[in-house]
């Protein structure tokens, strides 16, 4: 009998500290996030996961195809379904599902959920009719969308998809019309993110992405390799991928009272709000998506494998904005629309009440912002020195070779300017919607495209007559007068007629860089006109103090970088994964150093949220004062 009890007694132990940590994770999954930072900590936490899924997702598209025009077709193919999807669902979950939603709550009692369940039912009711509609349209028309997409008919830009058969269309329209499933689920998605949001729950919907990159990886490794599927394979797996994606967050749905009901129709209160709310945000990402559409076109008419290298430099740069910036914003967004919300309630009242939910209001956008610019400074530095070894970890296998390594790495470098313009807007365009405010960033959107548009065809041209740009650095410094007489006369030339080289690409990636941060300075401009929130103490004396920490990390990681690469072979992984860790971790440490230094209050904060544990803190300490960001 006492060795039943020697046994039992441990084992019972056991199951008691299993049961209690199964619900402690329980509790973590499906509990609120009250504190901004908490949640966007939770979000950037699993956003990492799921980031190096995407990175497992890209790397199984560069060992496969490599960047080829096959590749490009499935980019081609996939333009449009994601177009209908960011424009309808992602002009509408930050815009105006997730305000309304919050407006729905303010409700006393049982009531504002009430009022909530009725609005996201009607909601998915009208979403799954315009996504089956638009879906239909696409599917009839694909062999027409395709054929229009490698024409002339865009315009006479300059360029002219080279090599570019029937079969090439055929196999695009293919495609197009195996993914245009994929939107048609992730509307339903889409509003179920945003009813899970609303309530302050972050992680299941963080999650959901994660799953929808497994999807695609599974359709490249079963579908395209196992079962020689090619790209078809990978279409598929988008699908897949979507539907995991739904069905992920359906048991948080359900558990939250959120329930599809057909019969509750399409029309009622609050929809007519949400439809004012997001049309112009939709007019503003057509325009935005527009831009994709030319620039798909435009490296269509490039070297073969432009479109995949395009990509795959996009695919790699959004690693900071989402993890870091969007992150952030998106766990701001439902405090700043309920704190909005309050002081449009208390200037009723009093306009005491209605000041102090405003001081409130700037108070965390922009704390917000400045954490942004902490963590995506260093990031672009981060980048911007070790793209190559970042692309020849990531992608290199398999069919991408040097030569693609080299051409994506050149285009992610261009897209570092893209990263601080989108990280900075992520957040500012979350402010208007939170002021229910959808005309500007809209109206400044289009402003962007004309100018990304522009771009994108003039710099695409000037590029393409570099095929390497050491002899260009050397020039400038070299021999500048007669660099400069020479840059001159052939300027028109070159922005104006296309050549041959392989670097043309770039001139996509910096255009929409530049559009970026021209979009950046007319929001800001308007938000302190109206706000007055871009203060010398607050805003530009922490951001010049973040860009010279910024400018001394790059200087030490440049040296070291060279230093390294002259010393030693960087031609094996084992060099590769050296160099990335040995020059990254010194430019941490100076960053970190210096920003320490020179009394960057974000620093303390980041290394009190550390030693801590994010889900343990409410309210930090910043620059001496304690702020709640709930």
């Amino acid at each position: 009998m006492t060795d039943i009890f020697q046994f039992s007694l441990p084992d019972l132990m056991l199951k008691s500290l299993i049961k209690k940590n199964i619900s402690k994770g329980k509790a973590l999954i499906t509990g609120r996030q009250e504190s901004i930072i908490s949640a966007a900590f939770a979000m950037m936490v699993l956003l990492a996961i799921t980031k190096v899924a995407g990175f497992v997702k890209i790397h199984l598209f560069a060992r496969l195809f490599g960047a080829s025009r096959e590749l490009d077709i499935f980019w081609a193919a996939f333009t449009i379904p994601d177009l209908i999807f960011a424009v309808v669902v992602g002009g509408s979950i930050n815009a105006a599902l997730i305000p309304s939603f919050a407006e729905m709550l303010g409700g006393k009692g049982s009531k504002g959920e009430e009022r909530m369940q009725l609005l996201f039912s009607r909601i998915v009711n009208v979403f799954a009719v315009i996504f089956v509609v638009l879906g239909a349209a696409v599917f009839i028309l694909a062999p027409k969308i395709c054929k229009f997409m490698v024409s002339n008919d865009l315009g006479n830009f300059g360029f002219d998809p080279k090599d570019f058969t029937q079969g090439n269309i055929n196999q695009m329209a293919q495609l197009m019309r195996i993914m245009v499933i994929s939107p048609v689920i992730l509307s339903i998605s889409g509003v179920l993110t945003a009813g899970i949001q609303v309530n302050k729950r972050f992680i299941i919907p963080a999650i959901a992405p994660l799953f929808y990159n497994l999807g695609i990886i599974v359709g490249g490794v079963v579908f395209s390799e196992v079962m020689n599927m090619g790209v078809v394979g990978l279409a598929w797996g988008v699908v897949l991928g979507s539907v995991l994606h739904l069905l992920v967050q359906l048991p948080m749905a359900l558990r939250m009272g959120l329930r599809i009901h057909p019969l509750a129709g399409f029309w009622g209160k609050g929809v007519a709000k949400v439809v004012r709310l997001a049309v112009p945000r939709v007019f503003g990402l057509i325009g935005e998506q527009i831009n994709v559409l030319v620039n798909t076109v435009i490296s269509m008419g490039l070297i073969e494998g432009s479109l995949s290298a395009y990509k795959f430099g996009s695919s790699l740069h959004l690693l900071p904005v989402q993890l870091l910036a969007a992150t952030i914003s998106q766990a701001a967004l439902p405090t700043l629309s309920l704190e909005y919300q309050g002081r449009s309630k208390d200037s009723g009242r009093s306009g005491e009440g209605s000041d102090e939910k405003l001081k409130i209001f700037n108070r965390i956008f922009l704390k917000s912002l400045q954490q942004i610019l902490f963590l995506i400074l260093p990031s672009v530095v981060f980048i911007l020195v070790l793209r190559l070894p970042i692309v020849r970890l990531v992608l290199g296998a398999g069919e991408f070779d040097w030569e693609d390594t080299v051409i994506t790495s050149w285009v992610l470098a261009l897209f570092c300017v893209s990263i601080v313009g989108q990280s900075i807007i992520s957040l500012v365009v979350r402010a208007y919607f939170a002021m229910h405010d959808t005309v500007v960033p809209v109206v400044v959107s289009f402003i962007g495209v004309i100018i990304n548009i522009v771009g994108s065809i003039y710099l695409t041209n000037f590029f393409s007559h570099y095929y390497d740009w050491r002899d260009f650095i050397d020039a400038v410094f070299n021999r500048p007068e007669g660099f400069m007489s020479e840059f001159w006369q052939d300027l028109a030339r070159w922005l104006t007629t296309r050549n041959s080289s392989i670097a043309a690409v770039g001139g996509l990636a910096l255009s929409t860089g530049i559009a970026l941060m021209i979009e950046v300075i007319i929001l800001l401009f308007i938000l302190n006109r109206r706000l007055k929130i871009l203060s010398w103490k607050d805003f530009w004396q922490p951001l010049i103090k973040k860009i010279l920490a910024s400018g001394i990390m790059f200087s030490v990681m440049y040296f070291l970088f060279k230093l390294w690469n002259f010393n030693i072979d960087t031609s094996t992984v084992i060099s590769i994964v050296g160099l990335f860790v040995g020059v990254g971790g010194v430019g941490v440490v100076v960053y970190f150093a210096t920003c320490f230094a020179i009394d960057i209050g974000e620093v303390n904060f980041f290394v009190e949220l550390a030693k801590k544990g994010i889900f343990r803190i409410r309210n930090l300490s910043l620059n001496g004062s304690i702020v709640k960001n709930d």
